[in-house]
């Protein structure tokens, strides 16, 4: 993936579910600092968006979260749902860069 220009990052997050069944939400958008856009932008560096599937495999278990996720880089969008057990590890240092920066909804 290219690097795009660094307004064009865009990301939304929700996490739900869990022992807690809490649901937290964060975005990374114009609004955001440059440092979190930077962040945003490394963590996505080397990440083949268009090979990731869209969906996990959809076996849930008792208190697992799910996660959904939308980037948007170059105008393009990506939507993504999975769960912990599906999450695929080339996008997990921005699923724990996104829960760090969450809030309760």
């Amino acid at each position: 993936m290219s690097d795009p220009p660094r307004d064009d990052v865009r990301v939304t997050f929700e996490s739900s579910g869990g022992f807690a069944g809490t649901t937290l939400t964060t975005s990374i958008d114009d609004s955001a600092t440059d440092a979190d856009r930077d962040t945003v932008r490394e963590l996505l560096s080397g990440v083949d968006l268009d090979a990731l599937p869209a969906h996990g495999a959809g076996r849930m278990h008792p208190d697992q979260k799910q996660y959904r996720i939308a980037v948007t880089v170059g105008g393009r969008t990506y939507r993504f749902s999975y769960s912990d057990e599906d999450f695929p590890d080339e996008l997990r240092p921005l699923l724990r860069f996104l829960n760090r920066r969450s809030r309760h909804r």
